[in-house]
């Protein structure tokens, strides 16, 4: 039985424990916070009740998998309701940039006069994933562009289904030494390419779509969909996961049109009592398998042997008790993978130079205001989206890298639990997460004169949008936290929200392994690891570190029975 060391207790550090206690393994979970979940953790005060993270519960085959395999199922583990809207957004009246670009889209040969400029509509728009009202909203908007969102969606769900077979629960055989010479990332590439001709090989809709990849990996989202549509609206409908993906559209492979089937398809789901019970669920799995939390326990250093060792032989953490050390055959980072190698290791360990990460994409950062308002909140669903006018300029001030600023006016997002479930507020209050993309800049910190003031005017500006210009007075529980508290709180590279921005140079094989390439026992998993962002792909990276773990210990007892052998020892 090995001792596995896990670092952090989000739900990439409680998956990956859960599963290797239950492969029979002494796992440990360090955890530096005073309570589990990471960036998924809950927050209450004076009765109300916040998730202080991922709000949208997709993907669900993920976490049934997940739960089967220990036994039981979501349907067991968790109170899950449809939610019906999907959501509600609220459109903005159009910049004139955008309404240029939407008449320039007339043609006159066709006697088609183009889009009205500029479009305004007033009232919130509730979307369902029924074909049927989809159609009736995109052919109002946009006649004729039903037939569109059918192709549309066709290939967003085969390419659902394919990345759930082949590109998701994968490190890409990065575990396993490939041919000698051949660039790691090229071999992965050949990987995921045979895999996806095996699977079309059994689906004649899968292999007529593999022509696409190479332009749906190279051409951008935003792109992709404006090709498609041309009403400004239906480009935001179609475009606002990518905040789901920490990216800016525009950088965004094309291949990530795929996430319509999440919203458009699916639908969406709540489980009752807030996210924070998926997260007390996977703790209990964690803890019926044996494994043991410890939180308060921070780890400040990973210690390799003496000499040119490449294994951690020592794990220095702080609790109240002072300095402490535990020795593991195993360490499974999952936590801020910037943090762990600018950090933890020691520079002859670590596998990304300073120079390499200045060059990479932290993703978006993210203001969120956590509100207990006295008295009910007319006009919210339980999702809601505020679009902001100008679109385009609302990426840029967040995505402009050096360029980058507050945006103003912002796209603003509206969890409105209560709405669901009364039981995460007092009788007749309401509980809201709000949510605005950010800048990932750290030194924007809750408090400051400049966060605070701009934190009021978002408030007003929702309550302005749904009847409720009182808002602001009515709040009881207020709680802020910008970029720089991600990077205080989580050890957040940079702040960052969610995780490094899925371009393209940061997707699928090309987004780092569950297995670090510089230290013989150490795993890595979480959002900076493939597939990448999101509580579903944490856990599906997760179960890619575990089999990660099971495959490389495999091959050292393997080596250590043939080693044995060649010594003559019984």
């Amino acid at each position: 039985m090995s001792r596995v060391i896990v670092i952090g207790a989000g739900i990439s550090g409680l998956a990956t424990a859960a599963l290797a206690a239950q492969d029979g393994h002494d796992v440990t979970v360090l955890e530096r916070l005073s309570q589990v979940g990471g960036r998924a953790a809950t927050l209450e005060d004076d009765g109300f009740l916040f998730d202080t993270g991922p709000s949208w519960y997709l993907m669900p085959e993920v976490f049934d998998a997940f739960f089967r395999r220990f036994g039981t199922t979501a349907e067991q583990e968790l109170d899950l309701v449809d939610l019906t809207p999907s959501y509600r957004l609220f459109p903005g009246h159009v910049h004139p940039s955008a309404a240029a670009e939407t008449s320039s889209t007339a043609d006159p040969a066709s006697g088609d006069p183009g889009l009205p400029e500029p479009f305004d509509l007033p009232e919130p728009l509730d979307i369902i994933p029924d074909r049927a009202a989809l159609h009736a909203l995109f052919e109002r908007l946009e006649p004729g562009s039903s037939k569109a969102l059918d192709d549309h969606l066709a290939s967003a769900s085969l390419l659902y289904d394919l990345a759930l077979e082949h590109a998701l629960r994968t490190d890409f055989g990065r575990e396993h030494r490939g041919a000698a010479g051949m660039p790691r990332r090229v071999r992965s590439l050949g990987r995921l390419g045979a895999g996806v001709l095996a699977g079309a090989g059994r689906d004649p809709q899968a292999r007529a779509a593999l022509p696409q990849l190479p332009g749906l990996l190279t051409g951008s989202f935003r792109d992709h969909i404006h090709s498609r549509f041309r009403h400004p609206l239906l480009r935001q409908i179609l475009l606002y996961p990518t905040v789901f993906l920490a990216s800016d559209p525009g950088r965004t492979p094309a291949l990530y049109h795929l996430m319509s089937r999440m919203d458009l398809i699916d639908g969406v789901k709540y489980p009752m009592g807030g996210m924070g019970t998926l997260i007390d669920a996977f703790t209990r799995l964690a803890l019926d398998a044996g494994v043991r939390i410890t939180t308060d326990a921070e780890v400040l250093s990973l210690r390799p042997g003496p000499g040119s060792s490449r294994a951690i032989t020592e794990v220095v953490y702080r609790t109240a008790d002072g300095l402490q050390s535990i020795e593991p055959d195993w360490v499974v980072a999952a936590c801020d993978l910037h943090h762990v190698e600018t950090r933890m290791l020691p520079p002859k360990l670590v596998s990304v130079s300073k120079r390499e990460w200045e060059k990479r994409d932290p993703g978006m950062g993210a203001l969120t205001v956590m509100l207990g308002i006295e008295g009910r909140v007319p006009g919210l669903s339980h999702h809601t989206l505020f679009f902001t006018d100008d679109w385009e300029t609302n990426f840029a001030s967040v995505f402009g890298g050096r360029d980058a600023r507050l945006p103003e006016p912002a796209s603003t997002y509206v969890c409105a639990p209560t709405v669901t479930d009364p039981s995460v507020a007092p009788e007749g209050c309401e509980s809201l997460f709000l949510l605005v993309p950010f800048p990932a800049n750290p030194t924007l910190k809750a408090g400051q004169d400049e966060i605070e003031r701009y934190v009021d005017r978002v408030i007003d500006a929702v309550g302005a949008r749904v009847g409720a210009p009182d808002l602001r007075s009515r709040v009881r529980v207020r709680h802020v936290r910008a970029p720089g508290d991600f990077a205080l709180n989580l050890r957040a590279w940079s702040g960052t929200a969610l995780g490094p921005a899925h371009t393209l140079k940061q997707s699928a094989m090309f987004r780092d392994s569950v297995v670090s390439p510089q230290v013989s026992n150490l795993l890595r998993a979480g959002a900076y690891t493939a597939p990448g962002v999101g509580l579903p792909m944490c856990v599906m990276s997760a179960e890619n570190a575990f089999d990660a773990l099971r495959s490389l210990e495999g091959r050292r007892e393997s080596e250590g029975d043939r080693g044995a052998e060649g010594r003559g020892d019984s």
